[in-house]
């Protein structure tokens, strides 16, 4: 299974890959619809950000937001466990 720092990497990979795309079609292709290509370079643009954020989480609360070390370790591995599975259950639908 990738981590975290690969799949953001192949993400915007991809998504740099395809504008770059666009972008080499827009210059030299004949009667290409110049407006219509900027277009899909925003949306990819969009497409990368949304997909990097999906893929990051992390746990908002500071070791002093508990009475123990112990508790604040137990609260962030709940949320940890319960962010990946959505992320495995999000995964699993494409």
């Amino acid at each position: 299974m990738a981590t975290k720092r690969q799949l953001k990497k192949a993400i915007k990979r991809t998504c740099g890959y395809l504008a770059g795309e666009c972008i080499i079609s827009q210059q030299f292709i004949l009667g290409i619809d110049k407006e219509k290509l900027d277009d899909a370079i925003f949306e990819v643009a969009d497409l990368q950000y949304d997909t990097v954020r999906a893929v990051s989480f992390s746990f908002d609360k500071t070791p002093k937001s508990f009475n123990s070390a112990l508790e604040y370790n137990k609260a962030r591995r709940s949320y940890l466990r319960k962010h990946i599975k959505t992320l495995q259950t999000n995964s699993t639908r494409v």
